[in-house]
C-alpha cells in the first residue's frame, strides 16, 4: 500500500492542479477551444520530466475532464478522445526525446537544457498538436479552410506560452526538493556575481575584457527564475 501512496498522491495533485489551470485558461479564451494562455500543457511537461514517463497515462484523462467540465454539452466525445490520444502521444514523445536522446537535465541548469526544452516542448510539440487538431476540425466542418492558418496559430500560441511561462518555473523550483533528484548528481553551487562561466565560447586569451564585464551582468544567476 505504501508503494502506491506516492504515485496516487502525485496523480491526484496533478489532476487537481490541471483542472484549476484549465479553468484559469478559460478566462483568456479568445474563442471556442482557443486560449491565449494555456498553462495546463506546461504542467503536463513538468510532470513527465520530473516524475517520469510512467505518468503519461494521466494525460489521457485531461481532455475528457476538459470536455466534461468546460466544453459545451454537444461536444463530440470521439473528437475529445482522439485529441487526448494525439496530444498525449506527442507530449510523451517529446519528453522521451528530451530525457533519453538529448539527455537534458530537467532542472534546467544550463543553456543547452533550456534551449532544447523550449525548442521542443514549447514550440515543436504544441505545433504538431495544433496542426493535427485544426486539420481535424476543418475536415469535420467546424472550421473553414480559410481559417486554417489562424486556427493553428491561435491553438499553438496559447500552449506555447503556457509551457514557456509555467514549466521552467516549476522545473527550477523542483531543485529545492532534493528527494525528487536522488538519481542525479547535485547541481554545482552558483557562481559569484561577476564570475565568468567556466564553459565559455571565448578562449581566455581572446576574450575582450568588456565582453566579460557585460556577460557578468547579463548572466547574473540571481535573475534566473
Amino acid at each position: 500500500m505504501r508503494r502506491w501512496r506516492g504515485p496516487l498522491i502525485v496523480s491526484v495533485v496533478y489532476l487537481g492542479l490541471w483542472l484549476g489551470l484549465d479553468a484559469i485558461a478559460s478566462v483568456f479564451q479568445a474563442r471556442q477551444e482557443v486560449s491565449l494562455w494555456y498553462p495546463p500543457t506546461g504542467l503536463s511537461f513538468a510532470l513527465l520530466l520530473v516524475f517520469g514517463l510512467r505518468y503519461a497515462p494521466l494525460l489521457l484523462l485531461t481532455d475528457p475532464l476538459h470536455g466534461l467540465l468546460v466544453s459545451s454539452p454537444d461536444v463530440s466525445w470521439v473528437s475529445v478522445w482522439l485529441g487526448g490520444v494525439l496530444s498525449t502521444a506527442v507530449y510523451t514523445a517529446v519528453a522521451w526525446f528530451l530525457l533519453r536522446r538529448l539527455r537534458i537535465d530537467p532542472r534546467l541548469p544550463g543553456q543547452r537544457d533550456v534551449a532544447w526544452f523550449l525548442g521542443l516542448a514549447a514550440v515543436a510539440g504544441p505545433l504538431v498538436v495544433a496542426v493535427a487538431q485544426v486539420l481535424h476540425y476543418t475536415v469535420a466542418g467546424l472550421l473553414s479552410w480559410g481559417e486554417l492558418f489562424r486556427g493553428v496559430l491561435g491553438f499553438w500560441s496559447g500552449r506555447a506560452t503556457g509551457v514557456g511561462v509555467l514549466a521552467p518555473a516549476l522545473l527550477v523550483a523542483s531543485r529545492r526538493i532534493p528527494a525528487l533528484w536522488r538519481d542525479r548528481p547535485a547541481l554545482p553551487s552558483r557562481p559569484r556575481v561577476g564570475q565568468w562561466y567556466e564553459h565559455s565560447i571565448w578562449p581566455g586569451s581572446a576574450r575582450p575584457r568588456w565582453l566579460g564585464r557585460l556577460a557578468a551582468r547579463v548572466l547574473d544567476q540571481r535573475l534566473e527564475l
